[in-house]
């Protein structure tokens, strides 16, 4: 958030619930692997796949309870509509308020509202469209056994340069 949304540490301390020096903590940990190069986790292609295609049949089934099952406890959800539709505008923290958020959206769109499962920046991720236009793109970090974080575009702008290019390719 410090880097990517260009956030004061006291902006991000608020928005995670933690101190400062935790969130400096933070950012310096995060810039450490970054500049590693490295995934923090080692996850098959396999298991990252089936634990994504398990959330979008639960998220097309509004089963909250189960949706929560294939998260982190401490799963993050952040979205990106660029100012110009509907987006969380704070990361939304933990499996719980996830689901819930999940479902209630979803109550929210039109009846011709669709996931589906796509290679999304080379891995399995969803997307949603309305008419055959696409409405969202999701991104998912896994360990393998639970979902760690969620990405997802709502921007406009950019949804339409995926479809342009008809490549998935969100950050």
């Amino acid at each position: 958030m410090h880097d990517v949304f260009d956030c004061g540490y006291s902006e991000v301390a608020i928005a995670l619930g933690k101190s400062e020096a935790a969130c400096r903590q933070l950012v310096h940990r995060a810039r450490q692997r970054v500049r590693q190069d490295k995934p923090r986790f080692e996850v098959s292609s396999a298991a990252h796949s089936q634990l994504v295609a398990r959330y979008v049949q639960a998220v097309q089934e509004r089963d909250a309870d189960r949706i929560a099952e294939l998260l982190a406890q401490d799963a993050v959800f952040v979205s990106d509509g660029g100012g110009k539709t509907w987006a969380a505008l704070r990361p939304v923290m933990g499996a719980d308020r996830i689901a819930r958020m999940e479902v209630g959206v979803l109550a929210k769109l039109p009846q011709n509202f669709a996931l589906e499962l796509l290679d999304v920046n080379g891995q399995a991720g969803m997307i949603g469209r309305v008419d055959d236009r696409i409405h969202a793109v999701t991104s998912f970090a896994t360990d393998g056994l639970r979902i760690l974080s969620i990405m997802r575009v709502l921007n406009p702008d950019k949804l339409s340069d995926c479809e342009q290019t008809r490549q998935l390719l969100i950050g």
